[in-house]
């Protein structure tokens, strides 16, 4: 039996214990590791990583693992179960940290899009902004991401 199913995550942290003594029932907890099937935990991690845009170095990182093994891993050869279980939780943590920031960017996007409404043109939004036409383009097409730097700009714009 593989080291995967013995894997405990944390009933703490899904707050099981304190339902249970509560009575209540959230139901079956999703979870990545639900499932011991190698070919879905593998999708899970690339699929999150291209979602989420999550680089392989921050990936890594945060898995603590190599990237000859994150290479291997993609070419299809078998890893560790220590590795794989890695780089799920990694993926899993990277993808909750993303998602709030994600929100907060499309928000500005919609705000820096309604102040182009306002001020007609990309070359007059760019020149109140301190920034380049180009990049401008950029950032509203989501070829490039809001930085913080720009959202302040935003925040200070007066059209």
């Amino acid at each position: 039996m593989s080291a995967l199913t013995h894997l405990s995550i944390g009933k703490e942290s899904d707050q099981i214990e304190e339902n249970e003594f509560i009575g209540e029932e959230a139901g079956p907890l999703e979870h990545p590791l639900a499932t011991t099937d190698r070919s879905e935990l593998a999708a899970f991690i690339f699929e999150t990583q291209k979602r989420y845009e999550i680089s392989d170095r921050a990936l890594l990182g945060r898995a603590g693992v190599s990237s000859h093994t994150l290479r291997g891993f993609r070419a299809g050869r078998r890893i560790s179960d220590k590795s794989l279980f890695r780089l799920v939780r990694a993926a899993e943590q990277l993808r909750h940290e993303t998602e709030p920031v994600a929100a907060v960017n499309a928000r500005w996007l919609q705000k820096l899009r309604e102040f182009l409404a306002l001020a007609r043109s990309q070359n007059k939004l760019a020149k109140l902004l301190g920034v380049s036409r180009p990049y401008l383009g950029r950032v509203l097409s989501g070829e490039k991401p809001i930085t913080a730097n720009m959202i302040e700009r935003i925040r200070v714009i007066r059209v």
